[in-house]
């Protein structure tokens, strides 16, 4: 059942009208509950008991830790410890067992110790594993750190983590991000509603228009047998960005519209990515709620920057390649994770010297203040270069397949001249067509959208604020207020209703126009 599919709206049309018809909040999450029920067993039924018996055990234990530590006054970290591993272990069988085997046999062939190939085992990969795995690993390490406290009703931790439109490919949300938005029986609001048809057609438009049109293109070129020509993996390495992008850019804006029809609001997970000066800063741009959760549950964990440059550079580099080992288990995704680990860690130590040689401190960067005068330009370019070169190893069909590539494209950029001038065939001007699409959508789209989630919505006197942590945009709170103003950047921008709903069915038409009758499954939800 896909964001863009029919029997999805279906689903999420019944259960937007019989939630704001429920007399009890408790009615209402148990509809919450059955339509995430119904949507996650469309898929498979068969792993919905995998995925209740998840949520179940983790609120036992996480319950059984606060009552032991309550009575014995113990930090209880054994059962914190127990938590995590079992969520770890689950997602560990299901979805590096193949790998883990494959990897073990490699190196055994390559000291004499094993031979013969290695045939997959028949595990299927349970859906959206890898995102809810994350977030009951992240609400029981904030009970156990005493930043969030524990949900005693099973009902609303159950609808908290399977939460239909941010169960299979996120955002990943934090207890306390989602939890105090199911305590209250909200009135029905109009705001919260035109919101996000708006929001769901934007996204729609985004990943069908675009994001669609580009997957034929690179699907072409990356599966060829041979080495293409440079133009070839240029334009289909720089199609690949933008389909990813706008791919699960669109998927998290449809999760965010999906959400406001029942006024609830969800993280924003993308922050033009693609304008980041540096990778630190394409980080708290890309996936927004993955990189927060790897700073917060494994980097500062492992030390962070308190424990000295080494260890920092050590930390950047391994907290990546874990980073790249959870989109799949493959050789590529770990080099991809490598690389930006390495990128990271390189940006840290020239950003420390820039920064020494600037100031007349010891050990400066030679021409530092040459290379700051430059400007962002530089540093936008080498940034991009680096993930361009990052997105072929996560779209190569192998090792070797990425390694050619990257070589063609490095080469290519380095000599744009062999190949700019090269005449396009039909399907290369189309993927020019629609990455050019993409490039003029992002700017109006990304401020309709994001302006939209930092708004506040008034309806009957209530309005739902949201404030940023570190990048983040989240609901905090209810308080009273008379108007409806978009604000965005502290500019308050009036947007009635109606236009809304309009401009919804206007993006959703465009969608469906450039669509073409593709139907292309999300990229994350392999992950």
């Amino acid at each position: 059942m896909l964001f863009n599919s029919f029997e999805y709206v279906i689903l999420l049309a019944a259960s937007a009208f019989l939630y704001w018809i429920a007399p009890w909040q408790k009615a209402r999450l148990v509809i919450l509950l059955v339509g995430s029920c119904i949507f996650y067993a469309s898929w498979d039924w068969r792993f919905l008991p995998l995925l209740l018996g998840a949520i179940i055990v983790t609120f036992a234990l996480v319950r059984w830790k606060v009552v032991r530590q309550r009575i014995a006054e113990s930090p209880g970290f054994g059962w914190l410890a127990l938590t995590v591993t079992l969520n770890l272990l689950l997602l560990g069988i299901f979805k590096y067992t193949n790998f883990a085997i494959e990897t073990a046999m490699m190196a055994g062939q390559s000291i004499g110790v094993a031979s013969g190939s290695f045939s997959p085992l028949s595990i299927i990969l349970p859906l959206g594993i890898s995102f809810f795995t994350f977030q009951l690993v992240a609400y029981a390490v904030d009970v156990h750190r005493g930043t969030l406290e524990e949900e005693k009703s099973l009902l609303k931790f159950a609808v908290f983590v399977a939460y239909f439109p941010q169960l299979i490919a996120g955002p990943i949300c934090r207890g306390k991000e989602l939890l105090p938005q199911l305590n209250v029986r909200q009135p029905f609001s109009v705001s919260a509603i035109a919101q996000g048809l708006l929001m769901l057609s934007a996204g729609y438009l985004i990943k069908v228009g675009v994001a669609d049109n580009l997957a034929s293109y690179v699907d072409l070129v990356f599966s060829a047998e041979d080495t293409p020509a440079q133009q070839a993996i240029v334009f289909a390495t720089l199609s690949f960005a933008m389909q990813i992008f706008c791919d699960f850019w669109g998927y998290s804006v449809m999760a965010l519209g999906s959400a406001w029809l029942f006024g609830i609001m969800l993280p924003v997970n993308f922050n033009l990515p693609y304008l980041a000066t540096s990778f630190q800063s394409f980080w708290r741009r890309w996936h927004m709620t993955l990189s927060f959760w790897l700073r917060d549950y494994l980097y500062l964990p492992l030390g962070g920057n308190r424990k000295g440059r080494l260890r920092t550079y050590l930390n950047l580099a391994v907290v990546m390649v874990l980073g790249g080992l959870w989109h799949g288990a493959a050789f590529t995704f770990l080099i991809w994770g490598a690389i930006h680990g390495a990128a990271l860690a390189i940006e840290r130590f020239i950003s420390r010297r820039l920064n020494a040689g600037v100031s007349g401190s010891a050990n400066p960067l030679p021409g530092a203040k040459l290379i700051q005068s430059v400007g962002k330009l530089f540093t936008w370019t080498i940034t991009m270069f680096v993930v361009l070169v990052g997105w072929i190893f996560f779209r190569a069909e192998s090792t070797g397949q990425a390694l050619a590539y990257s070589d063609v494209f490095i080469r290519a950029a380095f000599s744009p001249a062999s190949w700019i001038s090269m005449p396009a065939d039909e399907q290369l001007r189309v993927a020019q067509l629609f990455l050019l699409a993409g490039l003029i959508l992002m700017l109006p789209l990304h401020w309709l959208n994001l302006m939209g989630n930092n708004q506040n919505f008034y309806e009957k006197g209530q309005v739902w604020q949201l404030s940023p942590r570190n990048g983040e945009t989240f609901a905090v709170g209810v308080a009273n207020r008379p108007l409806l103003h978009l604000r965005y950047n502290n500019i308050s921008v009036p947007m009635p209703n109606v236009i809304k709903v309009v401009l919804a069915f206007w993006l959703f038409v465009a969608g469906y126009v450039l669509s073409a009758g593709l139907t292309v499954p999300f990229i994350y939800f392999q992950f």
